[in-house]
């Protein structure tokens, strides 16, 4: 399992407000899960872990943490919370 700050987002819906990446650099990290073999895990409570804490008009939100896991590691978490 990896667990990290990346400081990127893999796509336009993870982010918020005026900073835009490029696409094709989103493209590329957003690929990295699949390179690894590895499930990139959801977020459960909100979408964005990272905000700016400005103004409604100057707000930035993203979500730059990911939580990667190969599907063996899924299978073990999931066998013993049984």
């Amino acid at each position: 399992m990896i667990a990290r700050d990346f400081n990127m987002t893999i796509s336009k819906y993870e982010k918020k407000g005026k900073l835009k990446r490029e696409e094709l650099e989103m493209e590329r990290f957003g690929d990295l899960p699949t390179k690894l073999k590895m499930v990139n895990i959801p977020t459960i409570n909100g979408k964005y872990m990272w905000n700016n804490q400005r103004g409604w008009s100057r707000q930035i939100a993203s979500r730059l943490e990911r939580f990667l896991a190969t599907k063996h590691f899924i299978g073990m978490i999931s066998s013993m919370n049984k």
